[in-house]
């Protein structure tokens, strides 16, 4: 194992203090697991580089046939392209329907999609006609990209043949919904400091989205009593409907005196494709609340490094700047408004005076994260003392060795331990000072690296969601402004019709409701919880830059957000790259 030593780190490390039945959702996956050595992730070429098939011509559901295509005569040959807007958002895996997706022969797609970890797979592409779902055949390459699927498309065997996406007519309750996307609404809150009933909140029988903090649908088992700020949780029984059922019919109930369907009503559940709406009638009494499945983000698991000679936790309500020296101490803070004590890990500034005898028989597990602190009575080097007590990478995770005789003297392959990584720091040179700490960290200890903890915007920002502000819009009816629309530096998330995120390419004139499209300049932040400074051009009269201004995009995890300024002038808009 090679050594790395005398390095000055900062890291944070998260621990999640919510309830016990959180902790499964707060562990990582193994695809989420990094290696010791961070580093950003850059998307394959074809996921950043692809043709968007977006028309509703090309949809499963479209039945019309009075003017055919054929890929074998439009399509170049193996190219990538992505399934988005109303063509579906993949290609059908199951035998579609003749006559259908503008052609004769419709083409669907044989197998499952890849997942993320599979990366790119081969996949045959069936086209149905006369009553034979395989009548023609040909392969194809498709890509995971995470949030969307890309396919190298070669032609067709013949015409009329043609590739199809999964998209069906979307009812007017897909397009026409209220979004439930507070956090006091998800089955994760036990707040009961404001209880809320939508038996008095609710008009009765409109249609309702989960989205953002109160999470993506609702809950289909029995949820905790005093959750989702009231007093009796409102959850689904049954399975959310497939693509094919569409809209059904489901029972709500509600959770109260250790009844879990104390009271109940029925709901319309209709399925969007990418999500669910809800028809949702006022609850039968007060205090009743429909949830969302919303949970807390899970806490990042980081290699922690950790030289701390007093042992103990101290707390703080104040976390302290850290752009100078800092004690190897642990600080505690809550923030968020969620319970996580957010510990400041580091190996700088001075080092404290060494405490004495420390055993190893208290070892602190911390939300599965095992520390041990350790003094050896000693003042010759007794690192053989470890490994003979069974110091090893299986039952340690962080191990803080504080010595009188480890100072600078001590040869770094003096006190190799098998299994772990080492961080050192020698103190002053006074007489009860001199010495120094060692801090062992396990080798293959999973992390993600965390840069930034200031991430309120992930939790409170305004959607953009409407279809006029997506570059597929080129109605020029009723311009907008930003530069008088936004009240300027608030902090705004894409989504829905507008889009999942800001265009990073040119778009051309009179898009997004707007004479002059804004655009960003350069690609979007890759790490976690990342914060970067963009630039935004606007496209006018043949400059793709006519005006710019600078804003800043912060990665959320699963999405981004943008602080947006006014506009320099009018018309100018922020657009989204929906279609």
């Amino acid at each position: 194992m090679k050594l790395v030593c005398s390095w000055i780190l900062v890291f944070t490390l998260l621990y999640g203090c919510l309830a016990k039945e959180n902790t499964q959702e707060s562990s990582n996956t193994e695809d989420e697991k990094l290696d010791i050595k961070p580093r950003a992730y850059y998307p394959p070429s074809e996921c950043r580089s692809y043709t968007m098939l977006h028309g509703a011509d090309r949809a499963m559901a479209n039945t019309a046939q009075n003017a055919l295509r054929c890929d074998k005569n439009e399509f170049p040959g193996n190219l990538w392209y992505r399934f988005t807007g109303q063509a579906g958002n993949a290609m059908p895996t199951s035998c579609v329907l003749e006559k259908r997706c503008g052609t004769h022969a419709p083409g669907w797609m044989v197998g499952a999609h890849p997942t993320l970890a599979q990366g790119m797979v081969t996949r045959k592409v069936c086209y149905h006609w006369t009553k034979n779902c395989c009548r023609w055949s040909n392969y194809i390459k498709v890509r995971n990209c995470g949030a969307f699927y890309v396919y190298q498309l070669p032609k067709t065997p013949v015409c009329w043949l043609r590739y199809c996406g999964n998209g069906i007519p979307q009812p007017p309750e897909c397009r026409s919904y209220t979004m439930l996307h507070g956090a006091d609404r998800a089955m994760a809150n036990t707040a009961q400091n404001a209880l809320r009933c939508d038996k008095n909140e609710f008009p009765g029988n409109l249609w309702y989205r989960f989205t953002g903090q109160a999470g993506n649908a609702m809950p289909t088992s029995c949820v905790l009593e005093k959750r989702c700020g009231t007093h009796a949780p409102g959850w689904m029984v049954g399975a959310h409907p497939t693509l094919a059922q569409g809209m059904v019919t489901r029972k709500v109930c509600y959770h109260w005196t250790k009844n879990c369907c104390r009271w109940s009503n029925y709901i319309k559940v209709r399925n969007c494709g990418a999500f669910y709406v809800y028809q949702l009638p006022k609850t039968p009494v007060c205090w009743l609340r429909y949830c969302g499945n919303g949970i807390p983000q899970p806490p990042d698991k980081l290699r922690a490094v950790i030289a701390s000679t007093s042992f103990h936790q101290k707390t703080s309500t104040k976390v302290k700047e850290l752009n100078g020296p800092l004690k190897c101490v642990m600080f505690c803070k809550l923030f968020h408004r969620a319970c996580f004590a957010l510990a400041l890990i580091a190996l700088a500034g001075d080092i404290e005076s060494n405490p004495g005898y420390l055993a190893l028989n208290d070892i602190k597990n911390t939300r599965g994260l095992k520390i041990a602190h350790l003094n050896i009575r000693s003042l010759i080097n007794k690192t053989d003392s470890l490994r003979l007590e069974g110091i090893d990478s299986r039952t340690i995770d962080v191990l803080t060795l504080s010595e009188t005789w480890l100072d600078s003297q001590t040869a770094d392959a003096e006190i190799n331990l098998p299994g772990f990584v080492c961080a050192r720091r020698d103190r002053s040179g006074t007489k009860e000072g001199y010495g120094g700490v060692a801090t062992f960290v396990r080798d293959d200890l999973a992390f993600r690296l965390r840069n930034d903890i200031n991430t309120g915007e992930c939790r409170r920002y305004t959607v953009f969601n409407s279809f006029d502000r997506a570059i597929g819009n080129t109605a020029q009816n009723s311009l907008k402004c930003d530069q008088r629309d936004l009240p300027g530096n608030l902090w705004y998330r894409f989504l829905g019709a507008a889009g999942n995120a800001m265009p990073t390419s040119c778009v051309p004139v009179r898009r997004c409701g707007t004479h002059a499209p804004g655009w960003m300049v350069g690609s979007h932040p890759s790490l976690r919880y990342s914060l970067v400074t963009r630039k935004v051009c606007y496209h006018w009269s043949g400059s793709c830059c006519r005006w710019s201004n600078n804003i800043k995009v912060r990665n959320c995890g699963g999405f981004y957000v943008y602080q947006l300024p006014k506009t320099p002038v009018c018309m100018l808009r922020y657009c989204g790259r929906g279609y």
